[in-house]
């Protein structure tokens, strides 16, 4: 139906230009009569020519027509008549449109763009007879858009409006430099070949950059950015960088270089070799040292061999301490401290001492009565005095006064002046002679004082007796009294209780004979002395009595029963000591137990035990102990020392026995000393040593043996010696014990 309209259009159309136009028309012409659609034509009739003289055939490829249409409007639907285009691009120029048979009209495949422009051109379409009216034949002759060529003509080929669009030159064209003068570069030429420049010759290109101090790559830069490696990664090495500048290589930064092998276990020369071939001096050569060796092993310095070492510096010029000086700091004190004297010193220097300096020396001796000026310990020796001191002189007893002395400048006292001296004593009543006696020497008749001494005294031991004795002066004179122990019972310690008055009180510690003297001196020295004897007389039926030889040390007295036989029953019931001193011996009566009645703690005794009357008859036995309580030695601990003992033995007030020099060694000796039979009063002498540890019962825990505690002999006194023991408290122990 559309193509039907169309067709009626068209020949509606032809019929119109027929009547009004009388004349040929160009079907590429509008209506009106103007020019063509693409300003190409001039209303005049087709000659059938392209634009550029060259016939377009009419069988135009399909790339043509689809190149012509593929711009300027693009492809329509249905084709439009009378534009002289292909507008549904199907190689075919207004097909289907009426035309008058014969008739030619501009026609042209490609796009209204490229119509007209450059190298392209309509070409002509003739109209064919046909049925009714004519048709359009092919268009042919149209020149359509192809590939820009680059040619010196400028001709726009592509029908774009520009010409030679893409092309580098012109052919023909004269070779135009090329590359770059930019550091090593230098410029080339290229050839204008196709419209392209071909290839740059005769020039130097870019090269890689590299460490020469030229721009190799031409960039306007030298050596940038060129680094290479350097170091070693062996031992304790590390690799770091290498920067280029100006031509050269510059340190290497980064790296851990070579260092010289030490001796650490590392290989710090970075040769693959650890501590290889490392060997030391060692010690000083120094003065008077001599240097050593060591060698590493394993990362450590052996010991040092070979070496003599630095002692300790002397006044030798010699550098004992080898630490380059010599004698160096060595001084020794000089002089004396003594008095006002001062050390000085003295300084080593090449092996001497020099002279002594800085002290103080001595002076001559000045009488000042306080300084030593000539150092030798003594103040003013060979003085007699201060210088300037005075002194009373003379005597201010009796008829004297005393004067005053001055001390003279060489220390001795001058004459004494003022003085009243003394005078040959004469029977007046004055001490003429000053002496403090006066009228003596028989210068007046004189007499002894008198003294009066008590009667003898017989008393029983243990008691206390009164002595009043008397005595003046006939010549009226002042008396004093001494009374005096000139004899005693061995073992005896006892003294008067007042031994400077006219009477006093002794006291009867032992059995046996006393003798007290009684003297009486007069105000003239004259002395006359009396004695008194007294008798001490034993109690009872037995009266054992003992004393030692030592202000210090405890000897205990023991007397064993009858019914017992030693050393059975030391230090139980049966024995009368300082334990058990007035035991209970059975059936016998009070008057035949024993009683201990002095025991004495503090040295020389007496200790006595008696039994008073009526003892059991038998054998009772005598023993003595040096016990450590209330001992006091002298040495480093109480006890420490040997005493000698006496015991005398009295029977129905007879002395029956005595037994001297009873030798103890130390403290917890033990002696049986005696038996004594009763009634018969022989006694009998056993000594039986031991010591009274082995002879206490286990519960016995008193101290018997002071003890000095001891590692070896050197620590006891003497006499002693150091051994185990393991008697008393304290188990096995260490002690001093008596030397035998």
């Amino acid at each position: 139906m559309q193509r039907s309209l169309t067709l009626a259009a068209s020949t509606l159309a032809l019929c119109l230009a027929l009547a009004c136009g009388g004349g040929t028309r160009n079907p590429g012409s509008g209506l009106d009569g103007s020019t063509s659609l693409d300003g190409s034509m001039d209303g005049g009739a087709t000659d059938g020519a392209t634009t550029d003289g060259a016939t377009t055939d009419a069988a135009t490829t399909d790339a043509a027509v689809d190149s012509a249409t593929t711009d300027g409007g693009g492809c329509g639907a249905e084709e439009v008549c009378d534009d002289g285009r292909d507008n549904d691009c199907n190689g075919e120029v207004d097909e289907g449109c009426a035309c008058i048979p014969g008739e030619v009209a501009s026609c042209f495949h490609g796009t209204v763009a490229a119509r007209g422009v450059g190298a392209c051109s309509d070409g002509t379409m003739t109209c064919m007879d046909g049925l009714e009216f004519g048709t359009w034949g092919p268009c042919t002759g149209d020149t359509l858009p192809g590939a820009e060529v680059c040619d010196p003509d400028g001709v726009d080929e592509n029908c774009n409006g520009a010409a030679n669009e893409g092309c580098d030159c012109t052919p023909g064209d004269p070779p135009v430099a090329c590359g770059s003068t930019v550091g090593a570069c230098s410029a080339g030429t290229q050839a204008c070949v196709d419209g392209h420049l071909d290839e740059c010759m005769g020039g130097a290109g870019p090269l890689a950059e590299v460490c020469n101090g030229v721009d190799d790559d031409c960039d306007g830069s030298t050596d940038q950015g060129i680094s290479r490696a350097c170091g070693s990664a062996v031992g304790e090495c590390s690799v770091g960088v290498q920067t280029c500048v100006a031509g050269r290589f510059e340190a290497c930064v980064g790296s851990i270089a070579p260092t010289a092998e030490i001796c650490d276990g590392l290989d710090n020369n970075c040769d693959g070799e650890i501590d290889e071939g490392l060997t030391r001096a060692c010690g000083s050569a120094v003065g008077a040292c001599v240097a050593g060796s060591q060698s590493c092993v394993a990362g450590s310095w052996s010991s040092c061999g070979g070496e003599t070492l630095p002692t300790l510096e002397t006044c030798n010029d010699i550098d004992d301490d080898c630490d380059g000086s010599t004698d160096e700091g060595i001084t020794r004190a000089c002089g004396s401290s003594t008095g006002i004297c001062t050390p000085g010193t003295q300084t080593c220097s090449a092996g001497s001492f020099g002279a002594c300096t800085g002290g103080v020396g001595p002076g001559t001796e000045v009488c000042d009565g306080s300084l030593d000026e000539n150092c030798n310990g003594t103040v003013d020796e060979g003085c007699g005095c201060t210088t300037g001191a005075t002194r009373s002189c003379g005597t201010s007893t009796g008829a004297c006064s005393a004067g005053m002395q001055t001390c003279d400048a060489m220390g001795s006292w001058a004459g004494c002046v003022g003085a009243i001296g003394p005078t040959p004593e004469v029977c007046n009543g004055i001490d003429d002679n000053c002496n403090g006696s006066v009228d003596e020497g028989g210068i007046c008749p004189t007499s002894p004082p008198i003294v009066s001494c008590p009667a003898d005294i017989t008393a029983a031991v243990l008691s206390t007796v009164s002595l009043s004795g008397s005595g003046s002066d006939p010549d009226g004179g002042s008396v004093t009294f001494q009374w005096t122990v000139t004899g005693a019972p061995t073992g005896s310690s006892s003294r008067p209780s007042a031994a400077t008055s006219a009477s006093t009180n002794f006291y009867l510690d032992a059995s046996g004979g006393y003798v007290l003297q009684l003297c009486v001196t007069d105000d003239e020295g004259e002395r006359t002395c009396c004695d008194t004897n007294i008798t001490s007389v034993p109690p009872g039926a037995i009266h054992v009595e003992a004393g030692w030889s030592t202000a210090y040390g405890d000897l205990d007295l023991h007397l064993l029963n009858v019914t017992r036989t030693a050393p059975d029953g030391w230090f139980t019931s049966d024995d009368c000591y300082f334990g058990n001193r007035t035991p209970d011996w059975g059936p016998v009566g009070v008057n035949a137990n024993p009683t201990l009645d002095l025991d004495d703690t503090n040295g020389y005794g007496p200790e006595n035990t008696t039994i008073d009357a009526n003892p059991a008859a038998g054998t009772y036995s005598i023993g003595l102990h040096y016990f450590c309580s209330h001992s006091i030695g002298t040495g480093a601990a109480p006890g420490d020392g040997p005493t000698q003992a006496t015991v005398r033995v009295f029977c129905d007030g007879a002395l029956i026995a005595t037994y001297p020099s009873l030798n103890f060694g130390e403290t917890d000796d033990w002696r049986t000393i005696a038996e004594i039979d009763y009634p018969s009063c022989v006694g009998r002498s056993r000594s039986v040593s031991t010591n009274g540890s082995s002879i206490l019962p286990a519960s016995f825990t008193t101290a018997r043996h002071c003890e000095v505690p001891c590692t070896t002999n050197a620590d006891c006194p003497a006499m002693e010696r150091c051994a185990a023991v393991v008697g008393g408290p304290g188990g096995r122990r260490n002690a001093c014990v008596l030397s035998r």
